[in-house]
């Protein structure tokens, strides 16, 4: 995501750094950095259709159709990977994960 405003020279002058990860979303994941496994805590009434986690180069490295608690990334290499979820509702969540 961008935040600011380019200078003359068409140069980027500001920078967002950081994601707003405390939001208040029905599912969450952690722990972030992860070595062997992602855990998912989610609402009491929040169920997961789609997960996928993406690689560094838009790959989808696993993907799953059912709701689940917790993603094995053991055999994965390290690196920062997107998780993206769709809940029963269609919301659409995505998260960084660093695998380390």
């Amino acid at each position: 995501m961008y935040y600011g405003s380019f200078n003359e020279f068409g140069r980027c002058t500001h920078f967002l750094v950081g994601l707003d990860e405390n939001k208040n979303l029905p599912v969450r994941f952690f722990p972030n950095p992860a070595k062997n496994e992602v855990f998912i805590q989610k609402d009491s009434q929040e169920r997961i259709s789609t997960l996928t986690l993406i690689n560094q180069t838009g790959q989808k490295v696993i993907y799953f159709t059912d709701d689940i608690e917790k993603i094995d990334v053991s055999m994965l290499p390290r690196g920062v990977y997107i998780i993206m979820v769709t809940t029963q509702n269609q919301e659409i969540i995505r998260r960084k994960v660093l695998i380390e």
